[in-house]
C-alpha cells in the first residue's frame, strides 16, 4: 500500500461503495415493508368479519355473497399502502375535528361515531323479520357528522385522476349507499339527519377536494337492506356450500375487482376464487328474481 490506497486481493474485485449502500437500503426497505404489511394486516379494518356500511352498497352481487357467507379469501397479498394512507388521513382529520369541538366549546361534530343502520325496528318495518339480513346490525363508524347542519360527511382519499372522475360522474352506488346507511344509523341514534355527503380528497401535493351531497333518504338505505336480505335468501335457496357450482349464478359488476379478497384471475372453480368481471357476453346468468 505504498500509495495509501487499499488493493483488492488478486482475482477479487474491490468492494463497491455504491453496492454496499444499495445492500443496506435493500435490508432497510425489506424490514420496513414487512413491518408495514404486518401492521396493515393486523389493523381492525383488515380483521373485520361482519359486513359494514362501506360494503353494503357493493355493486358486485358475487362479492357480497362471498362476504355474507364468510367464504375463504384467496390469500392474495394486495398492496396495503393506499389503505395505510387512508387510515392515517382519517386519523388526522378525526383529531382536527375533535380539536375544533374543543375550540367551539361544544360538540358540534360527532367524530368516528359508531352507528347501527339495521336495527331490529328496521328489520320489522321492512318486513324482513323472517330473513337473515346480515351478521350483526350492519354497524360501522361514520367519519363525521355536523350537528349544526345535519350533514353526514364521509372522507375518501383518492388519486387526482379518480377525483376528476367522481366530480364528473358522482360517487357511484357503493359510496352513495354507504353515506345513506350512516344517515340511517345516526337517525336511529336520535340525530336529525338532513344531508349526506362524500368528500373526496386528492392524494396530490396540494389540498384539493370534491364534495358530492344530496338530501338524506331512508329509501336508499332500505333498498340496500332489502337487497342484502335477497342475496342471503338466494344463498340459502341455492345451498352453495354443498353445490359450489352455483356461485356462477351470482353476477359480477365492472369496477368491483380492485382489492377484492376473492379475486383469483383465471379461476374456473368459483368456490376457490372469482376470475373477475368478464364482459357482458360471457358473464354467467344471474339468479334473476331471487335477487332484487
Amino acid at each position: 500500500m505504498a500509495n495509501g490506497k487499499s488493493r483488492a486481493a488478486p482475482g477479487r474485485p474491490a468492494p463497491s461503495v455504491t453496492s454496499a449502500a444499495a445492500k443496506r437500503a435493500e435490508v432497510i426497505s425489506t424490514v420496513a415493508q414487512a413491518t408495514i404489511r404486518r401492521a396493515a394486516a393486523e389493523a381492525p379494518r383488515s380483521r373485520q368479519i361482519e359486513m359494514g356500511p362501506s360494503e353494503a352498497g357493493e355493486e358486485c352481487t358475487r362479492r357480497l355473497a362471498y362476504k355474507l357467507m364468510d367464504w375463504p379469501a384467496t390469500g392474495r397479498d394486495p398492496d396495503p399502502w393506499p389503505a395505510v394512507q387512508g387510515v392515517a388521513v382519517h386519523a388526522w382529520l378525526a383529531d382536527a375535528f375533535r380539536a375544533e369541538n374543543e375550540r367551539l366549546g361544544r360538540e358540534r361534530y360527532l367524530v368516528e361515531q359508531r352507528v347501527e343502520p339495521a336495527g331490529a325496528d328496521d328489520v320489522t318495518r321492512l318486513g324482513l323479520a323472517g330473513h337473515t339480513v346480515v351478521p350483526g346490525n350492519l354497524a360501522g363508524s361514520c367519519d363525521l357528522f355536523d350537528r349544526d347542519t345535519g350533514t353526514v360527511i364521509d372522507w375518501k382519499l383518492t388519486s387526482p385522476e379518480r377525483l376528476r372522475q367522481y366530480a364528473a360522474s358522482g360517487p357511484g352506488p357503493k359510496y352513495r349507499t354507504q353515506a345513506h346507511l350512516y344517515g340511517s344509523g345516526l337517525k336511529n341514534a336520535g340525530e336529525h339527519v338532513a344531508t349526506v355527503s362524500v368528500a373526496f380528497l386528492s392524494r396530490a401535493a396540494s389540498l384539493s377536494m370534491h364534495v358530492w351531497s344530496e338530501p338524506y333518504s331512508s329509501a336508499v338505505a332500505d333498498d340496500a337492506l332489502r337487497r342484502l336480505a335477497s342475496i342471503r335468501d338466494a344463498l340459502v335457496a341455492l345451498d352453495v356450500e354443498t353445490s359450489p357450482g352455483r356461485w356462477g349464478l351470482f353476477p359480477t359488476a365492472p369496477g368491483s375487482c380492485r382489492h377484492c379478497p376473492w379475486l383469483k384471475p383465471g379461476s374456473r372453480y368459483l368456490a376457490a376464487g372469482c376470475p373477475g368481471h368478464l364482459d357482458d357476453t360471457t358473464v354467467a346468468s344471474s339468479v334473476g328474481s331471487l335477487i332484487a
